[in-house]
């Protein structure tokens, strides 16, 4: 292990930790951008292959990026550590902000903040659709699959099939073409929770809370709806993965070793799994040769989930914070090397401005 990568590496992700806001694909999209296109940690290629995978796979899709980047770039122990940078601050922000919630949630200008960010968040996930789709943009049937990816998500199909599904159909294409002419809660099982979400729960970290909220919520009734939503939208506030929700659910439900247990619960099995078998896997598959046709298939699901997201959340926020989006969307194409968490901490603020407009 080269110990100046592996600090180079941790604090990386220790800064992403603080300041990356925007929710996976948002941080996916910083961490293509800065350790990819700029550090060349691995290669593009390598990372147009392996990132539909990893969002194929069951775990939160950020920390596993992080992870399998840095593992790639020094071994396990980077991994390990940077796994940990990036999810720690934002871990220890959900247990302040467990604490002080009752006070924050009646005050207008967080609330307002709140909607800047997810304005910023927006911009940033409509820029990573960009960014993936650029190499393709001039193939026409890459975009039939866009399109098609969309369709198909009103039909509520899961997100990881569509992926999967148009890799196939990508490869067997040409082929099929050739053949045309031819409470007090037992730490067990809150730890149970935690696996099972993190192994099994295909998607994004949002894929995950619907399963966790019915566990949490409905089937133990350790929680109310309205602290649940409470926690999702702290997730979403803080840097860092938006799973650290399970940090403030644990701790609210017992206690701060709750909190411990529930967030090393939730991320172990993506540690596993970016660190042991799926770079050999990666590395294997980019030797066949159908594999740059996965990656095209694959990827054209990627940005129309991906839009379809956009699409789902901007009904979703106020007004104010729509125009914050495309204030922030235009600055990103204007502006290419503004960074992603000043970009969201000047929607955040363009969010408290209008909290005091309002109240004047």
């Amino acid at each position: 292990m080269n110990s100046k990568k592996f600090i180079e590496s941790l604090i990386y992700f220790l800064k992403l930790g603080s300041t990356g806001f925007g929710g996976p694909v948002a941080l996916a999209a910083i961490m293509q951008s800065e350790l990819v296109e700029k550090r060349k940690w691995i290669s593009v290629q390598e990372f147009q292959q392996a990132f539909p995978l990893i969002k194929a796979m069951p775990g939160p899709l950020a920390f596993q990026t992080a992870v399998y980047l840095a593992y790639r770039y020094n071994g396990f122990l980077t991994a390990l550590a940077s796994g940990i940078g990036l999810v720690l601050p934002a871990a220890i922000m959900m247990v302040v902000l467990a604490i002080y919630a009752p006070e924050m949630a009646s005050n207008q200008a967080v609330q307002s903040t709140l909607v800047g960010f997810q304005g910023g968040a927006l911009a940033l996930i409509a820029l990573a659709c960009y960014q993936l789709a650029k190499p393709y943009e001039k193939q026409k049937m890459f975009w039939i699959f866009v399109v098609l990816t969309i369709v198909l998500t009103v039909f509520k199909i899961p997100e990881p099939l569509l992926i999967v599904f148009f890799g196939a159909v990508a490869v067997f294409l040409p082929r099929f073409k050739s053949h045309l002419k031819l409470r007090s809660v037992p730490l067990l099982e809150l730890t149970f929770i935690g696996l099972v979400a993190g192994s099994f729960v295909f998607g994004t970290g949002l894929a995950a809370l619907p399963w966790l909220e019915k566990k949490f919520v409905y089937d133990h009734q350790w929680i109310s709806h309205a602290e649940f939503l409470q926690a999702v939208a702290f997730g979403q506030m803080t840097p860092g993965p938006v799973l650290v929700t399970v940090t403030y659910l644990g701790y609210k439900i017992s206690g701060l070793l709750g909190g411990v247990v529930a967030t090393v619960a939730i991320f172990l099995p993506g540690l596993i799994h970016m660190t042991t078998w799926f770079p050999r896997a990666v590395q294997s598959l980019s030797k066949k040769p159908w594999i740059q046709l996965f990656t095209f298939g694959a990827i054209s699901a990627v940005v129309g989930t991906l839009f379809v997201i956009v699409l789902k959340l901007l009904p979703e926020i106020p007004t104010f914070g729509i125009v914050i989006f495309l204030i922030a969307l235009l600055v990103t194409f204007l502006f290419k090397k503004f960074p992603a968490w000043l970009l969201i901490l000047c929607s955040g603020g363009l969010g408290y401005l209008t909290s005091i407009f309002q109240a004047s």
